[in-house]
């Protein structure tokens, strides 16, 4: 029993050593290696600050979660996040299939495979970088995934429900909050859904690529919208925001 005792606590202390030293990796490479390497004066470069985490993680969750976490704990957390925005989507009332849906920031294609299974058949996924469009093509192929940054280029379609879930944070520039915003308004139906998570309760740089913003930072931009629901989310807010009739 004394044995097996100082197994364990050998084996607790290894373990506490490895999370401390990966937190403190962590640490090291969000405030000085990655700013060092991606930081472009106040802004950052996002296209390939994506490509090499998509490139290193693959389609583990990793990818566009929290790097820090494990793979089952990173599941665990996305699984949670479904939960809420099926609610949402659920209060908004979408029948998936009948619509034309673009989500912004596709990544990994967690919320790809979730508006799938929630009926959608006329799906557009636009992301930053294309590392792993091949990877969803093949599971999606009827889907269509395009390389377009929604802070730059305009998309000239029109969508019902527009879904941008965990990617604006990722945009760290007032300047190009107001250009994505504009490119999701005028690629927004009459009577659509714009769908957008996690909202912050305060504006804050919190990382080089990750930036808080505010409900009022978003609705400010949207003439003639309103916030139609409100439901906590991860540590803000899922919003769905509609144009008045």
């Amino acid at each position: 029993m004394i044995l097996d005792y100082a197994y364990i606590m050998k084996k607790e202390l290894k373990n506490i050593s490895k999370n401390l030293l990966d937190t403190m990796k962590g640490a090291l490479y969000k405030k000085i290696i990655g700013p060092l390497k991606y930081c472009r004066g106040d802004d950052y470069a996002i296209e390939k600050y994506w490509r090499d985490r998509f490139l290193k993680y693959g389609q583990s969750l990793k990818g566009a979660g929290n790097v820090n976490l494990s793979e089952e704990k990173n599941a665990m957390m996305y699984a949670e996040s479904a939960k809420i925005f099926i609610n949402l989507c659920k209060k908004e009332g979408i029948d998936f299939s009948r619509i034309k849906v673009l989500e912004i920031g596709c990544g990994t294609g967690f919320y790809t495979e979730l508006l799938y299974k929630l009926g959608a058949r006329d799906y557009t996924g636009i992301d930053i970088t294309d590392v792993l469009f091949d990877s969803l093509r093949k599971k999606f192929p009827q889907f269509k995934f395009l390389k377009s940054d929604i802070t730059s280029a305009k998309i000239e379609e029109g969508f019902d429900v527009i879904v941008m879930m965990n990617v604006i944070e990722h945009i760290v520039k007032d300047s190009k909050l107001i250009v994505a915003m504009e490119n999701v308004k005028h690629c927004l139906s009459e009577g659509g859904v714009f769908i957008v998570g996690a909202v912050m309760d305060t504006n804050k740089k919190h990382l080089f690529y990750v930036r808080y913003w505010t409900l009022e930072d978003i609705i400010c931009k949207f003439s003639n919208h309103y916030i139609a629901h409100k439901m906590p989310f991860q540590n803000g807010h899922i919003v769905s925001i509609k144009s008045r009739s």
